[in-house]
């Protein structure tokens, strides 16, 4: 902090003497960013772009912080603006499809968010393939791979595009992390799933699973959204949660800063995590049994928070999603952060409540409690950054009234469409 105040000292000088240097207004900006004073960063990085700054970095920090205010069309401005100064800057067109989709302008905002494989932190996976891209063209009795991309909820929320590809003479190949094969494999759409690193069989184009929405023209009203479109393997297991006597709940508190790729996209895990210790209040709900769905290294917190009268660990037995799976088909209810496990529960057509900081990712849009990805999800909103003691009053609230009411329709899977499921 002493640097930085050092640093604020320096710059000061420099404005009194010429208040009009871009870098040094943008420096300035920077600082009061990493101190949190966002107002105070927005002025500062609004006054370097008055000064015709000839670098887009400040129009990137600008237009991330005025998507954090919600103030979507400024944010707009600012990022093609920067298009105006570099027209390949790919940060710039990441940013600007971010904002894009997230306010419901999907058909721009797929062709923007194409960028992303110029990118710095996903240009390093970009896959090199002799065999052609797909352009969307009609497959007849082709074969197409299509290849999972950044973290395991990505590749669960978009693997549902293969019943839309499919049809009686195209053969579907799926290349995907190994721990998703087995889930996938209990698609009928899909012909053969290829661990990612394995040799891959002959195939005519193949496709980015994050590109499929883009090239079926995907919109708001277009989306593939019946559920369940995955489905439990038939794993040999002894995991068998039979108590009809308690509402059997999953739970899973922190998202894994390991096992997924993020991109700048993406926030970053730990602000998508909560305390274990913040869900206490609801472990005082007699009538219900929870269950721990964590894989990583959160799991000692059931130890560490003395909660292991409170919790069962299943995580611990877990090799792949298709034990998740098992797992979750046992279960009337997962509460969840925004984890792959929130995408699992809702690809399956369980009923899943997700928790989501102030600024969630595009995909759940702005200020809806619902999802238009997932019927059987409801979405619970931080309503100041950091702070989440009234999304768990609002879970409690939720969760009593579930205990209260008892709907049939909770503790059943079947296939719901989007109208249908907005009753749970």
């Amino acid at each position: 902090l002493g640097d930085l105040d050092e640093a604020t000292q320096a710059y000061q000088q420099v404005l009194s003497i010429s208040p009009d240097v871009g870098e040094t207004l943008y420096n300035l900006g920077v600082i009061e960013h990493k101190q949190g004073q966002m107002g105070k960063a927005v002025e500062y990085y609004q006054r370097a772009i008055q000064a015709d700054v000839s670098f887009t970095k400040v129009h990137r920090n600008l237009g991330y912080l005025l998507k954090e205010r919600q103030e979507l069309n400024e944010a707009v401005q600012i990022y093609r603006h920067a298009l105006d100064i570099d027209p390949n800057d790919p940060e710039v067109h990441m940013g600007l499809a971010s904002v894009l989709l997230l306010r419901g302008d999907f058909e721009e905002g797929w062709e923007e968010y194409e960028w992303r494989w110029e990118s710095e932190s996903l240009l390093p996976f970009k896959r090199d393939f002799i065999q052609p891209f797909w352009d969307g063209s009609s497959l007849g009795d082709k074969t197409i791979l299509l290849h999972a991309e950044q973290g395991f909820g990505d590749a669960i929320q978009f693997i549902r595009y293969v019943d839309t590809i499919a049809n009686s003479k195209v053969n579907i190949i799926v290349e995907c992390q190994p721990e998703l094969v087995t889930l996938f494999e209990t698609m009928d759409s899909i012909k053969q799933v290829i661990p990612r690193g394995e040799s891959l069989p002959d195939y005519d184009v193949h496709a980015p699973l994050l590109s499929l929405p883009r090239l079926l023209k995907t919109d708001l009203d277009s989306i593939p959204s019946q559920v369940p479109y995955l489905s439990p393997a038939t794993p040999e297991t002894t995991m068998i949660l039979d108590d009809p006597s308690k509402l059997k709940i999953g739970l899973v508190w922190a998202a894994d800063l390991d096992s997924e790729v993020e991109n700048w996209l993406m926030f970053a895990s730990a602000s998508r995590s909560i305390e274990l210790l913040d869900f206490a209040t609801l472990f005082d709900f007699e009538v219900c049994q929870f269950y721990s769905l964590q894989v990583d290294s959160a799991r000692t917190d059931i130890i560490i928070y003395d909660f292991e009268d409170k919790i069962i660990d299943l995580g611990a037995s877990f090799d792949t999603f298709s034990d998740t799976t098992a797992a979750i088909m046992q279960l009337d209810l997962v509460i969840s952060v925004d984890t792959a496990v929130a995408h699992l529960t809702g690809a399956l057509g369980k009923p899943i409540w997700t928790l989501l900081p102030v600024l969630a990712d595009w995909r759940w849009m702005l200020n809806r409690f619902d999802s238009s990805w997932y019927p059987t999800m409801k979405l619970f909103r931080q309503e100041e950054a950091g702070n989440w003691d009234t999304v768990i009053q609002n879970i409690g609230i939720e969760l009593t009234r579930l205990i209260e009411d008892e709907p049939p329709q909770l503790f059943e899977t079947q296939i719901y469409s989007m109208n249908e499921a907005m009753q749970l």
